[in-house]
């Protein structure tokens, strides 16, 4: 007679269930890494059929009991949903009291058929189950019973290994059953059919579903399917959704909340094979996969070496001092072009060897090949340990990133990116909707963690920009350098303190702290001239090259653009005169630099010019320093033409949206993104300060009359500095938020905030509207050179100076609604007031220049708008329906 077979398992009570798939590359149970159940129970996690305990364990090894595993076969069996209404439902077994936690599980795990009770009418709830009872209840999942042939448990173990459900655990049927073994015994039933059984005939069909059987994960869990074995080839981010392209042709696009499993980050998942699971969504018709592990091993090194039969088939690599055999469907991929070599699609040509993608050799050198020419490999192992993809990926083509906006979504390259084939120097980005992608030192980043000077490679794949960058580097004395065998003036590897690297082809050096390279490394008689002996950083690419080396005394040779100020004459001494100058600079600090008997006759006679009088100077230079501070070189850029500049001439018209400015009516310039403006006044107290683009377009468009000079600092053409001449102030005006004021020997101060930012100013004279100013206001401050002449003061909302009519200034309203997602947020005048009759007009932008305040704290904090709720009592200013600031205030 057959025995009753029973389910039961709870991973943990108190743990949280699914607390593994609600996070993207959740961090994976910590005792489970070795473990043969590791693949099964992650992805039994992913889909929320189980969960650890909450000191982060599964311990798989564990025995788990009769109760328990009855929410775990309901789980898996998809009524979750069900089981949580018959908690309190009086169960059919004597010793399952109704209210415990396990009370709904086993009245939906006996209501189902797949558990039973002994004789007496009890149950054992914590008692063990064993491998005979669980393979009992998940047979019975799939729709068997007990009319199998043979008594049990002999008729569900032979149908669960004629499925192939015990293939992966030692069987010991009347054993107590592990948490690991019954992971993989459920996530190997989950990928079987589920059948009928017809009583007339005595026998077990598949069900049907559009003509075609259905596993039972994909009956409980929204239509699922674990795809096993497949490459991940490349990433897509359109519409800034993240989709895996892989080796079966499939794009695949993760869910919001997926899981990762075996690599930290998704980027690492790029040629690995992995299993992952899909599943449909009725909701929006697409499907997405909630579960992808990266499995087997990818090797990855700078040399390979290569054996070929006497067929030429290429039949072993040898990677890391490994050697695998290459399967017979295995894929070779090159990323860009090969150096000394060629990719027509279809073929690699390396090192003297032309591989096909068959595997076959069209020509060979011998059947032995080092291939290291200035490339890293990547070989992709498979479950039976043979190479199936074979990626070379070339490294001669660096980009060196100059500066990035990452608002505007602008990234420029230097000028030396010409010379790896990238005709761009300025990548705008702004109309990609998404469609590109960041990596930095082999995890996913953002526009704004590019960096000036780091290196980037394999990028413009039609509409979609890929960035792969590293800010590798090492740093030390350039002691000693190798040159080739056959060539004495190419160097192939310089000694960096005590380590030596190999050179890149295409290697440049910088000698003025990185802003421009324009000297080959490769060129051994550069080194002797410019570098022996000198503290260097290099900046090495993936395959662990030199591609940039940087002198690491900045300050010598560095080229500084800036307003000079004044002229400080010291006293003669023996030494001779040493004077200096003070130079506003780009950042809108102001320095001062030595001139001395060591600077250039230029630099003399610019100090002889002005030092007599120490007169304000306001003159446009461009200069460079020595390590000690001392002015070397020198140039005075205002009079005359000068390289890449002008002479001064009338700006008509600029477009701050796109960057150009137009000057004497006719010529179009391109602006760059970081562009600095320095303004100059032509009457009356003569000063130098530091403007905004803007506010140079907010003058010219006001009609103001300006005499501009442009220079262009390097060779792309863009404008980098402008110098403006105007009888009228041309100041930077911005909202600021008040943190405090006061007054000391040198006159009024102010501290105020924008954006996080708090910073104190010096006054000059007192300012309309001062004694008004108090903490917590919004104020619009006007600077002139450095100092805070003008205050336009909100509180009260009367704002002066708002000449916009579009302009809106509100007295105290409420939020009505925020949709943060769309950067939009809905005010009316009433607190919870019903819909105005014009919602459209109600509606506001916010965008990355708005600030919003909370000034509930002691002290006003800046906010960002998720942080602002309905019913929120708000001030604000905006222009054209852009939001510029916002109080809080509840």
């Amino acid at each position: 007679m057959k025995r009753a077979k029973y389910l039961l398992f709870l991973l943990v009570l108190t743990a949280a269930v699914f607390g593994l798939a609600a996070v993207a590359s959740a961090a994976v149970f910590s005792d489970i890494q070795g473990k043969p159940s590791a693949s099964a129970i992650m992805r039994l996690a992913a889909q929320g059929v189980i969960d650890g305990y909450p000191d982060g364990t599964f311990r798989p090894d564990n025995t788990i009991t009769r109760a328990e595993f009855c929410k775990f076969a309901v789980i898996a069996a998809g009524l979750k949903d069900v089981a949580s209404g018959y908690e309190n439902v009086p169960s059919p077994f004597a010793d399952v009291p109704t209210g415990a936690w396990y009370t709904g599980w086993v009245n939906i795990a006996a209501a189902q058929g797949y558990v039973k009770g002994y004789p007496d009418g009890t149950f054992k709830p914590d008692a063990q189950i064993t491998q005979q009872e669980v393979i009992t209840v998940l047979m019975r999942l799939l729709g068997y019973n007990d009319n199998l042939p043979g008594d049990w448990p002999f008729d569900y173990l032979a149908k669960a290994a004629k499925l192939g459900v015990t293939e992966d655990i030692t069987v010991r049927a009347a054993m107590p059953a592990t948490r690991g073994e019954v992971a993989i015994l459920t996530d190997a039933t989950l990928d079987e059919n589920i059948v009928d059984y017809d009583a007339e005939k005595n026998v077990f069909t598949e069900k049907l579903r559009n003509g075609q059987p259905i596993t039972l994960r994909a009956d409980s869990f929204k239509d699922s399917v674990l795809v096993k074995d497949q490459v991940v080839t490349n990433f897509d981010l359109h519409d800034n959704k993240l989709r895996l392209v892989l080796t079966n042709g499939d794009t695949v696009e993760l869910a919001k909340d997926y899981t990762l499993y075996g690599v930290a980050n998704f980027p690492a998942l790029l040629d690995r094979v992995v299993d992952y699971i899909i599943y449909y969504d009725k909701t929006d018709d697409k499907w997405y996969a909630n579960y992808v592990e990266a499995k087997y091993d990818v090797q990855t090194a700078d040399e390979v070496k290569v054996t070929t039969n006497s067929s030429g088939k290429l039949t072993r690599i040898e990677i890391n001092g490994k050697s695998y055999e290459v399967a017979a469907n295995a894929t070779f991929v090159g990323t860009g072009r090969q150096v000394g070599a060629s990719w027509d699609g279809n073929s690699i040509t390396t090192a003297g060897v032309v591989y096909r993608s068959d595997g076959t050799t069209v020509w060979a050198n011998a059947s032995s090949e080092k291939l290291d020419a200035d490339q890293l490999y990547k070989v992709t192992i498979d479950k039976d340990g043979k190479a199936v993809r074979i990626k070379f990926l070339n490294w001669r083509q660096a980009a060196v990133v100059d500066s990035v906006d990452a608002d505007r979504k602008v990234v420029r390259l230097k000028q030396d990116g010409k010379r790896y084939g990238y005709s761009a120097t300025r990548l705008d980005l702004s109309d990609k909707d998404g469609q590109y992608y960041v990596f930095k030192n082999g995890k996913l980043a953002g526009l704004s963690d590019l960096k000036e000077n780091d290196l980037v490679f394999n990028y413009g794949r039609g509409v979609q920009y890929l960035f792969d960058a590293t800010d590798k580097k090492a740093q030390g004395r350039l002691t000693a350098y190798q040159v080739s065998d056959s060539n004495a003036d190419v160097a192939t590897k310089i000694q960096v303190g005590d380590k030596w690297y190999e050179l890149a082809e295409n290697a440049t050096y910088s000698t003025d702290g990185g802003t421009d390279f324009d000297g080959d490394l490769t060129v051994a008689r550069n080194i002797d001239k410019d570098l022996i002996d000198q503290d260097v950083e290099v900046r090495l690419n993936p395959a662990g090259q030199v591609q940039l080396l940087i002198t690491s005394t900045k300050a010598a040779g560095n080229k500084i653009y800036g307003v000079v100020t004044e002229v400080i004459r010291q006293a003669a001494s023996a030494s001779g005169v040493t004077d200096y100058i003070k130079v506003l600079k780009a950042d809108g600090t102001e320095a001062s630099y030595e001139i001395n008997k060591d600077s250039s006759d230029e630099a003399k006679a610019f100090r002889n010019a002005y030092a007599a009088s120490e007169q304000d100077v306001d003159v446009f230079v461009e200069f460079t320093v020595t390590s000690a501070g001392v002015v070397d070189s020198f140039d005075d850029l205002t009079d005359g033409v000068v390289p890449g500049g002008s002479v001064w001439t009338r700006a008509t018209m600029t477009d701050v949206d796109t960057g150009r400015m137009q000057v004497n009516g006719s010529t179009w310039l391109q602006v760059a993104d970081d562009v600095v403006v320095f303004s100059l006044r032509t009457e009356g107290d003569t000063y130098a300060s530091v403007v905004k683009y803007r506010d140079l377009y907010d003058a010219v468009d006001g009609g103001q009359d300006v005499q501009i000079a442009y220079y262009s600092s390097g060779a792309d053409g863009l404008v980098d500095y402008i110098v403006v001449m105007a009888t009228e102030d041309i100041a930077t005006k911005d909202f600021y938020m008040v943190m405090d004021k006061g007054r000391d020997a040198d006159g009024w101060w102010l501290k105020v905030d924008r954006a996080g930012q708090a910073t104190t100013y010096k006054v000059s004279g007192t300012p309309t509207g001062w004694s008004r100013v108090t903490k917590g206001d919004v104020i619009k401050l006007t600077f002139s050179a450095g100092k805070i002449s003008a205050v336009d003061y909100t509180n009260g909302f009367d704002f002066t100076g708002v000449e916009n009519v579009n302009s809106t200034v509100s007295s105290a309203v409420y939020v009505k609604e925020v949709k943060s997602g769309e950067n939009r947020v809905r005010i009316v005048d009433t607190k919870g007031t019903a819909d105005p009759a014009d919602d459209t007009d109600n509606w506001y932008l916010v965008d990355s220049d708005t600030i919003i305040y909370d000034i509930d704290e002691t002290d006003p904090m800046p906010m960002t708008l998720r942080d602002v709720g309905k019913d929120d009592a708000v001030r604000f200013y905006a222009d054209k329906g852009v939001i510029k600031w916002m109080v809080v205030n509840n």
